[in-house]
């Protein structure tokens, strides 16, 4: 759905949230699956916007081992405001497995988001500091 359906980007902020969920799924066939996807992802929206990230195409900073491609980067990067506010109303959810869901995805936007996280920090802490209290250590 994130490569192929038509008003895609309509739907990315719901999209995006379900993908990162995936990339720490239990199942080692569903992860590896989800990471291909995701890349594939990524690095489409690199292609279709290649206009607007010409600098970071062209210039690319050296990328880390376990550092997201800069497609999905970037992809999540433009869709964190609408992402962000459900996603720390689940962190502090009473069901347990939403919770632990929820902290992973947060890791993951935090991993992705990088330098533009940083106008959201405050509630962002606030939603590591609920996953930390969490009874649950999957969640921390």
């Amino acid at each position: 759905m994130l490569m192929n359906l038509d008003d895609r980007y309509s739907y990315f902020h719901l999209l995006i949230p379900l993908t990162l969920s995936s990339l720490y799924d239990e199942v080692p066939e569903a992860r590896s699956k989800a990471q291909d996807i995701w890349k594939r992802a990524g690095n489409q929206y690199i292609i279709e916007n290649e206009k607007d990230y010409k600098d970071l195409i062209d210039f690319p900073r050296p990328d880390k081992e376990g550092r997201p491609s800069v497609g999905c980067r970037i992809f999540v990067q433009r869709h964190i405001f609408n992402i962000l506010p459900p996603l720390l109303h689940d962190v502090a959810d009473w069901v347990p497995e939403t919770r632990v869901k929820s902290s992973k995805v947060l890791y993951s936007l935090v991993l992705h988001s990088e330098e533009k996280i940083t106008m959201q920090l405050s509630k962002v802490l606030e939603g590591i500091m609920s996953a930390a209290k969490a009874e649950e250590k999957e969640a921390t």
